[in-house]
């Protein structure tokens, strides 16, 4: 159980920061029509 646990977490970290890059590439888009 503790491994899967781990698992989810490792996944849950990776797409949340995959979000943080993505929303970051939008705010720099928006800048530059700006």
């Amino acid at each position: 159980m503790p491994s899967s646990k781990q698992k989810s977490k490792r996944q849950g970290k990776r797409r949340s920061k995959k979000k943080v890059v993505k929303e970051q590439q939008g705010t720099l888009k928006r800048r530059r029509n700006l």
